[in-house]
């Protein structure tokens, strides 16, 4: 179902602008024309959701908020310059349910937007899953809006869904001006504008997805090493890497709050679908350190982990979580149980090799009866999905 929005708002360049952002979002916008008849044009439209400016023609927002609440219910969220205290109290006492001062940022407008549709109506707001063709972007070649946009038309032209941009990669690198204490270290000499190149996919009709590096990092437990596994006590434990290389430790509540931050943010710059790769150990060594454990297992901090990230992130963000087909199969040193058991809601297949009608089933199957809600599977070197269910 589309949901439908009506937005009240005189100022043809800031209706334009919103109106776009939100078709982006698969939402179907209807832009006031005639001022003296909205009630008119909200009954003939049947929107689900109501934006409306306070400063109108001929007659403002609370009258018309008045007039709407005598034949609807439907959600009003007031926008407005004129944002006192006394103008908000009004308009909500004469029924809206929000109210969002001018100027305000696009990614807040249609936040507020998702969380008062969810609120309202028994249903999520579009969640888009990572099915269809999807291709990665290449970091190095988002040079400037143009090129972005030509990219993303020729992709959208060969049937391609959504498009994955990696913010954060296994190597340590952040490719976007990250807040986040620890990311200092890794974030690169001339990080993306995320949140720009974000609002042009939707614009050329793509989903935004971002793709982050979790404990697989060798820089952030350099720059904070209590979120580091450790070497008797105190040194940084490398792995058998040339020049060796640390590893987010996790164990550390410290680190898996890092990655839920990050996560957060790549969301907050519009980014609603988001692929953790690397939850993981590193291959399992006697000089590691991690600190305390309780006693517990390695595979059972990981659902920990995966549980913490999953409640932490519920509502605000669909959050993927990557493994290959071996490691979601086999136990293996990384993980020390199939992936398949660790408590994933949303999984993401990657195999090396296609995989037959007999194979997805069994799979799907399996992984049904763990409990994953969605599973996708794609090839290890591209975004092409074989199989989706959920």
């Amino acid at each position: 179902m589309t949901m439908k929005i009506y937005l009240v708002e005189d100022d043809a360049v800031i209706a334009g602008h919103v109106a776009r952002h939100l078709e982006a979002w698969g939402y179907q916008v209807k832009t006031a024309e005639d001022f003296r008849n909205i009630l008119g044009e909200f009954q003939a439209f049947q929107p689900q959701l109501v934006l409306l400016d306070i400063a109108l023609p001929f007659f403002n927002g609370y009258h018309w908020c008045t007039e709407l609440r005598k034949v609807s219910q439907v959600p009003i969220l007031f926008l407005s310059s004129v944002s006192d205290n006394m103008n908000i109290v009004t308009a909500m006492d004469l029924g809206g349910d929000d109210f969002v001062p001018k100027p305000f940022d696009l990614s807040v407008l249609s936040a507020k937007v998702r969380s008062t549709l969810r609120r309202c109506y028994d249903f999520a707001a579009p969640q888009p899953a990572l099915a269809h063709r999807g291709a990665e972007l290449d970091t190095a070649a988002l040079t400037d809006d143009d090129t972005l946009r030509t990219t993303a038309q020729q992709l959208k032209a060969q049937g391609v869904e959504y498009a994955v941009l990696t913010l954060k990669d296994a190597a340590g690198n952040i490719y976007y001006a990250s807040q986040a204490a620890a990311a200092a270290g890794g974030i690169v000499a001339e990080p993306l504008d995320a949140g720009h190149i974000a609002a042009i996919l939707r614009e050329e009709k793509l989903i935004p997805v971002a793709q982050l590096a979790a404990f697989k990092d060798p820089i952030s437990p350099r720059t904070d090493p209590s979120m580091a596994i450790h070497y008797n006590g105190s040194a940084l434990w490398l792995d058998a890497q040339k020049n060796g290389n640390p590893w987010m430790n996790p164990y550390s509540t410290a680190a898996v709050e890092y990655v839920g931050d990050l996560v957060e943010e790549v969301q907050q710059l519009g980014f609603e679908q988001v692929v953790l790769t690397n939850v993981q150990f590193p291959k399992l060594s006697k000089k590691q350190d991690y600190g305390t454990t309780n006693g517990v297992s390695r595979a059972d901090q990981l659902k920990a982990d995966i549980a913490a990230l999953q409640d932490r992130l519920s509502g605000k963000v669909t959050l993927w979580f990557s493994y290959t087909l071996d490691q979601c199969k086999n136990s293996s040193v990384a993980l020390d149980v199939p992936a398949l058991t660790l408590g994933v809601q949303n999984l993401l297949v990657t195999s090396d090799a296609a995989m037959d009608a007999d194979a997805l089933q069994a799979l799907e199957t399996a992984a049904t009866d763990a409990g994953v809600e969605n599973l996708t599977v794609h090839a290890a070197d591209r975004f092409e999905t074989d199989r989706v269910s959920g």
